[in-house]
């Protein structure tokens, strides 16, 4: 094992107290010696672990034997790393803290030495940046709950009043058409027009048979073009699109097939 480090802090009492920094890096013993040390604690330092290859999921139950977290950027190969490397989810971290009742304190902690390449990070700007991001998680709560009481003591104001003039139709989202009975309920969307921009043509897309692919086979127009983005809206004024006649093409003397092919001559009439 390797040799456990630790740390000391004074109470406000004057008592002195002992936390356990590292144990070697390995959870098994900062468990274990804490086990074998009634009374003892860990100053808990996710970096210290992560940098030797466990995960957040594996660190987190070491929370109900912290006595002090400290937080600064980490990863999996390196002990201090600038926020921008960073991959600890400090977010995370603040609530299994809170999920444990956690009651000690949560200090931001870089350091500039010659060593683990400690010297290669701005110790001073990581700092502030470190803080603000725990500001921002610990201050959600109490910001959520001052403004949703705030709001609950307002009267719920009106509606927007819609500009006089604009024409409103029921839109297919997903092509900018006008939307038919046959588009799917989470595609219609009621949109605003001023007079003569809006769409003149219905959506070619959907039809009885879901979106538009060869009833008996071959392939229809998608609803999303072939290189995964939605058709171009229609242009004002534009006629409907004509769907082209499925089938054969009617020969001399015949007419076109419903199912493809040539039907027979019709009858001389008598």
């Amino acid at each position: 094992m390797g040799r456990p480090r630790c740390a000391a802090s004074r109470t406000v009492g004057g008592e002195v107290q002992a936390a356990l920094d590292e144990a070697g890096g390995r959870l098994l013993d900062a468990e274990q010696l804490c086990e074998l040390a009634p009374g003892l604690e860990l100053t808990l330092d996710y970096t210290h672990y992560v940098c030797r290859g466990f995960s957040e999921l594996e660190i987190h139950p070491l929370i109900r034997l912290a006595r002090h977290v400290h937080a600064r950027g980490g990863n999996d190969e390196r002990l201090q790393a600038p926020m921008a490397a960073n991959t600890i989810d400090y977010e995370r971290v603040v609530d299994e803290l809170l999920a444990a009742a956690y009651e000690g304190f949560l200090c931001v902690e870089y350091v500039w030495v010659d060593w683990e390449s400690l010297n290669e990070v701005d110790v001073l700007s990581e700092t502030v940046m470190m803080r603000d991001r725990l500001r921002a998680k610990l201050a959600a709560p109490a910001w959520t709950a001052m403004m949703r009481e705030v709001y609950e003591r307002r009267a719920i104001p009106p509606a927007w009043p819609r500009p006089d003039g604009l024409t409103a139709l029921d839109i297919d989202k997903t092509t900018g058409y006008k939307a038919t009975p046959f588009c799917p309920k989470d595609v219609h969307y009621l949109e605003s027009f001023i007079p003569g921009t809006e769409p003149s043509a219905f959506c070619p897309v959907h039809s009885p048979f879901g979106s538009m692919s060869g009833v008996m086979g071959g392939n229809g127009p998608d609803a999303m073009g072939g290189n995964g983005t939605s058709p171009p809206a229609p242009a004002v004024g534009t006629p409907p699109t004509q769907l082209p006649a499925s089938g054969g093409t009617a020969t001399s003397g015949g007419t076109a097939g419903v199912m493809g092919g040539t039907g027979p001559a019709p009858s001389p009439p008598r």
